[in-house]
This record gives C-alpha cells, structure tokens and sequence, in this order.
C-alpha cells in the first residue's frame, strides 16, 4: 500500500506508535547523557535508539555473521562507529 499513492496515507497522516520496550529506554537513557553533555546536543536520542537497534538485528539476522556475530568483527566495528558519531567531542 505504501508503494501505491491512490492507497498510501497523504504525508504527515501516519498514526504515531508510542514507543515502547528496549527502543524507548536507549532513547530515554540517550537523552539523559545528552543532559549531561555526553551526547551531541543536535542528536536526537530515538532516532538514534532506533538506528541503533535497527542495526543490531541487521547484523544479527545476516545469514553468515548471525552465527558468530559476539566472534565478528563487524559487531565491534559497528558499535564503535555508532558511538563515536553520538559522542561528544571532549573538552
């Protein structure tokens, strides 16, 4: 539906899930360390929740990495990118 035009919402029209479970509590402690200066103050702490999750199932669901994936280097790798995008710069 959302591929078709004449049956996806118009833009600004989709229903808001509350955020719930693991998503919301990275997003809640996020916007606490960005309190505290440990998060970029331009980060927005559930998208950065979601993206975090999002690509930690991707790695876990890949056919080949989700059977090592606490062995991968691409893990570490990932993780390590992430955080030090979300970091701020120490002073």
């Amino acid at each position: 539906m959302i591929a078709d035009p004449t049956l996806a919402p118009p833009l600004g029209e989709w229903p808001q899930m509350p955020l719930e479970g693991p998503p919301h509590d990275i997003a809640q402690y996020l916007a606490e360390e960005q309190t505290l200066g440990r998060v970029r103050a331009e980060c927005d702490p559930t998208l950065a929740a979601i993206t975090l999750l999002a690509m930690l199932f991707g790695l876990a669901v890949h056919p080949v990495l989700g059977k090592d994936l606490a062995g991968s280097e691409l893990l570490s790798a990932s993780v390590s990118y992430f955080v030090d995008g979300v970091g701020a710069p120490a002073t």
